[in-house]
């Protein structure tokens, strides 16, 4: 007696799908070492910054409930990735790379520092305290880039070395 799951995994037809299904995952992945190379190559080439600043994301897939859409999502982003990229290339330049706290980056309004979730609703940023508009991920880079200049004025060790002068808000892609 054949399992049924067994049996049908054995069939000419089914090999050539699952290769295929293989073939393609692999190449997706070549195609998204080729972007961060290629991004990357092009921010640690830029000569006039010194500095760029990133969110530490370290833990973040251990999200759990998050729905089946943004796990997958989730699961196929590259950030570890680029962010290695661009730290051995830029190191190549002396660009210093440092990471900081995204605690409550999205939430905060860049204009009057007011915490509130309910200011964010997806894409769009509007401060319910200051009536401040934004694109959500453009007030978060705003507001990673402020903390990164208050920490280096306080010289607070927040930091992976932060050293220089420009800041460049950098969001992996």
């Amino acid at each position: 007696m054949h399992i049924i799951g067994r049996r049908y995994s054995r069939t000419r037809s089914a090999k050539r799908k699952l290769k295929r299904i293989a073939d393609n995952e692999k190449r997706e992945k070549r195609y998204m070492t080729d972007c961060n190379h290629c991004i990357t190559k092009r921010l640690a080439a830029n000569i006039d910054v010194q500095t760029y600043v990133l969110e530490d994301l370290t833990g973040i897939r251990t999200q759990k409930n998050k729905g089946k859409k943004f796990n997958s999502w989730l699961s196929s982003w590259s950030f570890a990735q680029f962010e290695q990229q661009l730290k051995y290339k830029c190191e190549l330049h002396a660009i210093n790379v440092v990471n900081i706290s995204p605690r409550y980056t999205s939430q905060t309004c860049n204009v009057c520092g007011i915490i509130d979730k309910e200011s964010r609703n997806k894409s769009r940023y509007v401060c319910v305290h200051c009536g401040h508009r934004d694109h959500a991920d453009v007030n978060a880079a705003k507001n990673i880039r402020d903390t990164y200049a208050r920490s280096k004025q306080s010289g607070q060790a927040a930091f992976n070395q932060p050293i220089g002068e420009a800041i460049t808000i950098v969001q992996p892609v």
